[in-house]
C-alpha cells in the first residue's frame, strides 16, 4: 500500500546519485546533515533511501567516510517547493580515532562557504544517529553531546531529530524490552535538553519507508533557525574564536594525550629488545601499529594549528620527549597542574636516587632486560598506573585537601 507523505511526493523508484561539489544545484537547497559516532548508521540511512547497497557502509570499525560526501535524493520533491533539489550530507563519524571532530565542522563550513557563493542551503535536519544496542552512554558520547550541543546552539531543537538504530539487529524479545528502555532513557536523561528543546528521537527501522519517514517529519519541522556553526560560516567567522571552539580545542588535547600515552607504552615495549628478538612478528605488528599512531598525531596537531589563541598545550610537550623524562612523571606532568607537579617529582626523584643507591649496595638487583615482563603484562601495569594516577588526581583536588 502506498503511503501518503506530509511534505513530500515521491515521483519515481528511489534514486540517490552523490553530487560532487562543483555541481551542486544553483538553487535553494533543502540539506540533511548526517552526524554521529563512527559506525552508527549514517551510511546504512543512505542506502536504505537509495534502497540499495551503495558500497558506503561496508566497514564502519574504522570510519569508512573520509570526507564530506553530498546526495541529491532525485526520487522525492517538496509538495510546497517541488524546484528546490533535496541534499543529504553524510560526514566522518564522531570519535573516528582518525578523523577529529574539529576537521569534521571545519569541512561543513567550508562547503557552506564555498556553496554559499552560488546557492543557497537551507539545513532542514541535522539527523544525529546513535545505536540502540549500545548498552549505556560511554564517557566519551558524552564529551561528543557536549560538543553537538554547543555546535548547534540554542532554540535549535526542532530541527534536530535523535535518529536511533540497529532495531533491526534485535531478534529476542528481551532485546527489543532492552532497546525499549534505553529508548526511553535516551528521550528522559541523555538526550533530555535536547526533547525539551523540540528535538524528537525516532527509530530507524533499516527500511525505505523508515528512511522516508524521517525526511518527511524533518520538512513538518522546518525552522529558519540558525544552528551556531551556520551563523559562523555566513559570517566567515573563525571557528577557534567561537563558543564550540573551545569545546574542539578540549577535544583535540584530549586525543593528542591519549595518542602519546600510547605511543610511549608502544615504544617501551619495542624497547624491549630481548622479547622482538625472539617475537618478530610481533615487532613488525608494533612497528605498524606506532607509524599509524604517528600518523594520527600528525592529523591533530595539524588541526591545533587552527586554534592559535588558546593556550598552548605545554604540559602535552613534556609528554613527547619521552626518554627525557620516565613515562610516570611525564604522565603525572600531563595529568596534574604545575603546583601539584612541583610536589610530585622530587619524590620520584627521591625513589629513584633510593633505588640507585640500593642496588649500588648490593641490596637489590639490578633490573634485566632478559627478564623484562611481556608486553602485554607491560600494558596491563601500564593501565593500572593509570587508574592509580586518576585516583591520586581526584585525592589531590577533593575538599578536604583543599582546605
Amino acid at each position: 500500500m502506498d503511503t501518503t507523505y506530509e511534505m513530500i511526493d515521491v515521483i519515481g523508484p528511489p534514486s540517490v546519485k552523490l553530487v560532487p561539489e562543483r555541481e551542486i544545484p544553483i538553487a535553494n537547497c533543502v540539506v540533511f546533515l548526517l552526524l554521529g559516532p563512527t559506525g552508527s548508521g549514517k551510511s546504512s540511512f543512505i542506502e536504505a533511501l537509495a534502497n540499495e547497497s551503495l558500497g558506503i557502509s561496508k566497514d564502519q570499525l574504522e570510519g569508512y567516510t573520509q570526507e564530506l560526501t553530498v546526495y541529491r535524493l532525485h526520487s522525492l520533491k517538496q509538495k510546497e517547493h517541488p524546484d528546490n533539489p533535496i541534499l543529504v550530507i553524510d560526514t566522518p563519524g564522531f570519535a573516528d580515532s582518525r578523523f577529529p571532530e574539529s576537521k569534521t565542522l571545519r569541512l561543513v563550513l567550508e562547503l557552506i562557504r564555498i556553496v554559499s557563493s552560488q546557492s543557497k542551503l537551507y539545513f532542514a535536519q541535522i539527523l544525529y544517529f546513535d545505536r540502540i544496542t549500545d548498552p549505556r552512554m560511554a564517557g566519551s558520547k558524552g564529551k561528543l553531546l557536549d560538543i553537538f550541543k554547543a555546535i548547534t546552539g540554542n532554540n535549535t531543537g526542532k530541527t534536530i531529530s535523535i535518529v536511533t538504530t540497529m532495531w533491526d539487529h534485535l531478534w529476542r524479545e528481551d532485546q527489543v524490552k532492552n532497546a525499549e528502555r534505553r529508548l526511553d532513557d535516551l528521550r528522559t536523561i541523555y538526550y533530555k535538553d535536547f526533547v525539551e528543546d523540540g528535538a524528537r528521537v525516532v527509530q530507524f527501522l533499516n527500511t525505505y519507508e523508515s528512511a522516508l519517514k524521517i525526511v518527511d517529519d524533518g520538512l513538518v519541522n522546518f525552522s529558519d533557525t540558525y544552528f551556531a556553526f551556520e551563523a559562523v560560516a555566513k559570517r566567515n567567522q573563525s571557528m577557534a574564536s567561537t563558543e564550540f571552539g573551545h569545546y574542539l580545542h578540549k577535544n583535540l588535547l584530549d586525543r593528542k594525550l591519549a595518542l602519546l600515552q600510547r605511543l610511549t607504552a608502544l615504544q617501551d615495549d619495542l624497547a624491549n629488545a630481548t622479547y622482538m628478538k625472539a617475537n618478530p612478528d610481533i615487532e613488525k605488528i608494533l612497528q605498524h601499529h606506532s607509524k599509524e599512531l604517528r600518523y594520527d598525531l600528525s592529523v591533530v596537531e595539524k588541526e591545533l594549528t587552527q586554534f592559535p589563541d588558546q593556550p598552548p598545550d605545554k604540559v602535552l610537550q613534556l609528554y613527547s620527549k619521552p626518554r627525557a623524562l620516565s613515562h610516570d612523571a611525564a604522565l603525572t606532568l600531563a595529568l596534574h597542574p604545575t603546583s601539584t607537579v612541583k610536589m610530585i617529582l622530587p619524590q620520584e626523584r627521591q625513589r629513584d636516587e633510593v633505588s640507585a643507591d640500593q642496588r649500588a649496595r648490593g641490596l637489590i638487583a639490578e633490573p634485566s632486560r632478559s627478564q623484562s615482563a611481556p608486553p602485554e603484562r607491560r600494558r596491563r601495569s601500564i593501565n593500572d598506573f593509570f587508574s592509580r594516577t586518576a585516583q591520586q588526581v581526584k585525592n589531590v583536588f577533593s575538599p578536604k585537601n583543599s582546605k
